[in-house]
């Protein structure tokens, strides 16, 4: 499933009333697959944004969160100022993972603050992230841009059910 999440509304104020309908169907989209996925091994979701940025906490109480995105606050993924990510999506997705399906969601643009990511919640969903941001200058970089180690790419294989993965150095490094 691929999910364009530059249409959600990352900030703590009422959502704007604009592509509602687009919005409206990446969760009726969302929310079919949950309905009928059965016989696959995984469903891996590819989007830009952070998403469920709330669940990543680290057992000892350190904010994950803070390692690698700028922005914690709350998206909401359709007009209705109610219908927050984490409380709507997110059961759809352990639901699919209490029927035995791997949940991968894959994010970019994570390479502000690290330039690779995983993080697995209580629930077993994966939740990996890499970016690249040295083509920015630092001398103009945005203060919230910290890492400027090597950039990192995320690669995939999936092979007899399973779906295993690496970051690798971008250009061989």
């Amino acid at each position: 499933t691929v999910l364009n999440t530059n249409l959600f509304w990352p900030y703590p104020s009422t959502p704007p009333q604009e592509n509602c309908t687009d919005k409206m169907a990446q969760w009726q989209m969302v929310h079919n697959v949950a309905d009928t996925i059965s016989e696959a091994t995984h469903w891996v979701i590819l989007h830009h944004h952070a998403l469920f940025s709330d669940l990543m906490v680290e057992p000892q109480g350190g904010d994950t969160l803070r390692a690698f995105n700028v922005n914690p606050a709350p998206f909401f993924t359709t007009c209705d100022s109610l219908f927050e990510l984490t409380g709507t999506w997110y059961p759809e997705l352990v639901r699919v993972k209490q029927r035995g399906v791997e949940v991968v969601c894959i994010g970019g643009d994570f390479g502000m603050r690290a330039k690779q990511f995983e993080f697995q919640t209580p629930e077993g969903i994966w939740l990996l992230g890499s970016g690249i941001n040295n083509s920015v200058s630092r001398e103009y970089a945005p203060a919230y841009v910290t890492d400027f180690g090597p950039d990192h790419v995320l690669e995939l294989w999936y092979q007899e059910g399973r779906l295993e993965w690496a970051f690798v150095p971008l250009g061989g490094e």
